[in-house]
């Protein structure tokens, strides 16, 4: 029986994964935006979020919905190797659905990504600068997995790795909101761990 129906809005984001294609301006570009945006939910805390994360979350909870997009999103991978914001979201999913063998493995995986993809410095030049913030943005959402894997305690000096990461990213972006997102986050989780 297919659960996956029209009316559902989990329904599109998978059809979206099953359908997924190299972008038109190259492999290197971001397969899909993750709508990432800073939000003030109490003052003086901001916080780093993705638009995605609440449909995520209704897919996590259904066990035909997770296992469908789990699916989509290994063969988005496999044909996107380098594609930062698939392995993020199969990451977050593998989170949120506690599927802790998959989640290091993501995790990992990530970490080795971010170590043989080094950011080089922002350049002087203007037009060099306005291209490195650009392939530097998908790499903030590395901050949503470094968060959530925090709690893990298996995966705590991976999320470390990935926040910094995360936080490099921030500080070579135009707006200074998403490094003191990840600052301000980054600093709450660290106090509440002590």
């Amino acid at each position: 029986m297919n659960h996956l129906t029209p009316d559902r809005p989990q329904s599109g984001l998978l059809i979206a994964f099953k359908e997924l294609q190299p972008a038109a301006v190259g492999d290197a570009a971001p397969q899909l935006d993750l709508q990432l945006f800073v939000t003030e939910l109490t003052t003086p805390s901001v916080w780093l979020r993705s638009r995605w994360t609440l449909l995520l979350e209704a897919i996590a909870a259904n066990a035909v919905d997770a296992a469908a997009l789990k699916s989509a999103l290994e063969k988005a991978c496999e044909r996107h190797p380098d594609d930062l914001s698939t392995r993020i979201l199969a990451t977050q999913l593998a989170l949120l659905t506690k599927d802790e063998p998959a989640a290091k493995s993501l995790v990992s995986q990530l970490v080795r990504h971010v170590e043989e993809h080094p950011l080089e410095p922002l350049s002087k030049s203007t037009i060099t600068a306005t291209m490195q913030h650009r392939a530097s943005q998908p790499r903030l959402a590395l901050w949503l997995i470094a968060r959530a894997a925090w709690a893990v305690t298996e995966l705590k000096a991976d999320a470390e790795k990935l926040a910094t990461a995360a936080l490099a990213a921030a500080t070579q972006q135009s707006d200074a909101k998403y490094a003191e997102a990840i600052t301000t986050e980054r600093a709450e989780l660290t106090k509440a761990k002590e």
